[in-house]
């Protein structure tokens, strides 16, 4: 068959998610990010889920928690000294600091205090434990802090993903936090290195029948000209070995790869090379089959052309 195609073409160039530090054979995407779309008010954290299952096989789940900020804070305590509007209050937790300007007096005892001012900082939180406020020109008050969400940090981006874009669950969220449409990253090219959770590589996406229906699969192998080792939900991480066919897959051992023109016509792969796809074409005319047989076209992940077409990856 010749020189096989780069295994930079296949999921086993990604490392699976950001805790996981080897190759373990996961193509497709991660989160990106989450965006928070109303900050809320709350003294307990919300916690944050994900639902939507990869849809790779052996994919891994996103992770994430919501970092915090002071929103505001009521005074109380028996103060002494002299406090004086502009003074700056350090606000200790087992988890981080914030500063507190002082607004407003009641006589020389502090009535308000802001964290919008010169000097003032809401910090950033994560678990919201007891805080101690220092500082100041007087000393005793007490500040009890409001937190709201300040953006939502991804724990583990997560991997597998191709087509499924996973939703959130906010739980304990009795201060009305709103998270928007969760941001996938963007698999990238790389010439040598090994693609991570944050930086995944795209990998050719086929679908193969390997049980009782059509499955998308993650290719592991070539092995000859139209052969691929490859894993489904159906093959248990045991990989084998399908055929490429230039049809909708309708028994065991059958698998498609799709190319799209840039008049967004469709075709099946039979053949693929480093530089070639030898395609059939589906719904696509700009590349027709030639006295009954199939044309080779250049072939990359990115948008097609006039001249090319591009090749599912994810």
């Amino acid at each position: 068959m010749g020189r096989p195609l780069n295994k930079k073409y296949f999921g086993n160039r990604n490392t699976g998610s950001t805790t996981t530090a080897a190759d373990n054979g996961i193509g497709g995407k991660g989160v990106a990010s989450v965006p928070v779309t109303t900050a809320g008010s709350y003294t307990s954290r919300p916690t944050i889920s994900f639902s939507g299952n990869p849809d790779l096989l052996s994919g891994v789940a996103p992770a994430a928690t919501i970092t915090s900020e002071v929103l505001s804070a009521a005074v109380s305590g028996t103060q002494t000294g002299t406090y004086v509007v502009g003074d700056l209050l350090t606000i200790t937790t087992s988890d981080g600091t914030a500063t507190a300007y002082v607004a407003t007096l009641t006589g020389s005892a502090v009535a308000s205090v802001n964290f919008t001012s010169t000097g003032a900082s809401r910090g950033s939180f994560q678990a919201l434990t007891a805080a101690t406020t220092t500082g100041g020109s007087g000393a005793g008050v007490v500040l009890t802090l409001t937190y709201r969400a300040k953006e939502v940090l991804i724990t583990d981006t997560g991997s597998g993903y191709t087509t499924t874009v996973p939703t959130t669950t906010l739980a304990n969220n009795a201060g009305g936090v709103v998270v928007g449409t969760v941001v996938m990253t963007t698999p990238v090219a790389n010439t040598t290195a090994v693609g991570s959770g944050t930086n995944p590589e795209p990998a050719i996406i086929a679908q193969a029948y390997t049980g009782s229906s059509v499955k998308q699969a993650d290719i592991v192998k070539q092995v000859a000209r139209d052969r691929y080792k490859i894993n489904t939900s159906d093959t248990s991480g045991t990989p084998i070995v399908a055929t490429l066919k230039s049809s909708i897959a309708t028994q065991v051992g059958d698998m498609t790869i799709n190319a799209t023109d840039s008049s967004t016509g469709t075709y099946w792969v039979t053949k693929l090379t480093a530089h070639k796809a030898t395609i059939v074409p589906n719904t696509g005319t700009l590349f027709p089959l030639i006295n009954g047989k199939a044309q080779q076209v250049p072939w990359s992940f990115s948008a097609a052309t006039n001249s090319t077409v591009k090749i599912d990856n994810g």
